[in-house]
C-alpha cells in the first residue's frame, strides 16, 4: 500500500443497479425532460448553445440505458487511521455551468459556476449511488470489518434527507474534461474536428475538455498530456 499511490477498488455502477425495476421509467424520464431542462438550466439564451446542450445531453440519455457505468463507487483503505471510505462519484451529469473570460488580461481568472445539481437527475443518481453504498457496507463480510457508519450517519434516511445532506457535501473531483465540445458551430461547438477553435486559424485546444461528453473513467491523464490547452475544463 505505501508504494502505490491508489489504493483504492474501484466499480461502476449501471442504472439498472442503481433504480432496479425502475431503471427504464427514470432514463424515459430524463430523456423526457431534456427540451424542459434547455430552456431552464442552460445559462445562455444563445440558440446554438442550446442545441449544443440538447445534442449532449440527448447522447448521454441514450447510455441511460445500456449496461454503462454512471456512478463510480471507490472503496478507500486510507481514510484515516480508524476508518475506511465508500465514495461515490457521478460520471455524467446532465447539468450544466459557464465559465466566461471577464477580461483581455490573460493573467485574470475567468468567471466559473459549474452549477452542480442544476438537474435533478443528478441528484438522482447520487442518492441512488449513496443507498447502494450503505447497503454494500451492510452486506457480509464487508460488514464483519465495520463497527458502524460516521459520515453522514443514521440521521440521513429518507430521501429528502440525502438530498439535503448530498446537496450541501458534493463537490468536485480532479479528472476536468467537456468545456471546450468538439461540436458543430451551430450547436456551440468550440473547437472543430482539428481542434482549431472556430474564428481562429492556428489556436488549438488539446486537453480533455474538447470531449462533448464525460467518460466514465479517470481521464487525468488525457487532459495532463499537454499544456498548451486554451482552457483548462471541469465537469459541467
Amino acid at each position: 500500500e505505501f508504494l502505490s499511490y491508489i489504493n483504492e477498488a474501484t466499480a461502476y455502477l449501471n442504472s439498472t443497479i442503481l433504480f432496479g425495476d425502475d431503471a427504464a421509467t427514470w432514463a424515459a424520464n430524463v430523456t423526457s425532460s431534456i427540451d424542459s431542462a434547455a430552456s431552464t438550466i442552460v445559462p445562455s439564451t444563445d440558440s446554438t448553445v442550446i442545441a449544443g446542450y440538447k445534442a449532449i445531453a440527448s447522447a448521454s440519455a441514450k447510455l441511460l440505458s445500456e449496461a454503462v457505468g454512471h456512478m463510480e463507487i471507490l472503496f478507500s483503505i486510507t481514510i484515516s487511521t480508524s476508518a475506511v471510505g465508500i465514495q461515490l462519484a457521478l460520471q455524467r451529469p446532465f447539468s450544466t455551468g459557464e465559465i466566461y473570460i471577464t477580461s483581455s488580461d490573460p493573467y485574470t481568472y475567468p468567471t466559473i459556476d459549474p452549477g452542480y445539481l442544476k438537474h435533478s437527475a443528478d441528484l438522482d443518481v447520487l442518492r441512488a449511488g449513496a443507498k447502494f453504498i450503505r447497503s454494500l457496507a451492510a452486506t457480509a463480510p464487508l460488514s464483519n470489518q465495520l463497527t458502524g457508519e460516521t459520515v453522514p450517519g443514521s440521521s440521513v434516511s429518507t430521501d429528502d434527507d440525502w438530498n439535503t445532506w448530498l446537496s450541501n457535501n458534493v463537490g468536485t473531483e480532479y479528472h476536468p474534461s467537456a468545456t471546450c465540445a468538439m461540436l458543430p458551430l451551430d450547436q456551440g461547438g468550440v473547437v472543430d474536428t482539428e481542434l482549431v477553435v472556430y474564428g481562429t486559424s492556428n489556436v488549438r485546444v488539446v486537453d480533455a475538455s474538447v470531449f462533448p461528453l464525460e467518460f466514465a473513467a479517470h481521464v487525468s491523464t488525457v487532459s495532463s498530456l499537454t499544456s498548451c490547452a486554451l482552457l483548462t475544463g471541469f465537469h459541467s
